[in-house]
């Protein structure tokens, strides 16, 4: 790959940036709803946000890029073999993860509130695309679609 041109300068600067930029977003919006989610585990009701669930996938490949970027626009170094191996793994981890970490998620969740005696309230969930806000009511709470999400 030594006889590839060089992308230009603007490229090589800008692109690792954009990554770690988004990188940082994707994660600490992954972290953020994962804290938010568990502090509201004594509640009566419990919003879970499905689609955020798949930032950290999002995250992860995010890294792998800046890393090539950085290594390889900004140091001018090439990617060893070694290097190639673990960030293809890492890339297969964090498209996998686009895939299974909200479902497994949603999951857990669901079986851990239903075992307490909470239920979906559908009148009250939505859903946009891939990204699904569901509302899961306790047994004392009545459903409806007043219930909405505190500021």
């Amino acid at each position: 790959m030594e006889d590839r041109d060089k992308p230009a300068l603007g490229v090589r600067i800008m692109g690792p940036l954009l990554f770690i930029a988004g990188a940082l977003g994707a994660l600490a919006w992954f972290v953020f709803s994962m804290m938010a989610l568990l502090g509201q585990t004594e509640s009566e009701i419990i919003f879970f946000e499905k689609g955020s669930f798949y930032t950290l996938g999002v995250g992860l490949g995010f890294c792998v890029l800046s890393f090539v970027g950085i290594r390889e626009g900004w140091l001018g170094k090439l990617i060893t073999k070694k290097q190639t191996v673990l960030l293809t793994r890492l890339a297969i981890v964090s498209i996998a993860s686009l895939f299974v970490v909200p479902n497994l998620t949603h999951y857990l969740i669901n079986n851990y509130l239903s075992k307490r005696g909470y239920s979906v309230c559908e009148e009250a969930s939505s859903r946009w695309l891939f990204v699904r806000t569901i509302v899961y009511v306790g047994p004392n709470i009545e459903c409806g679609d007043t219930l909405r999400k505190p500021e």
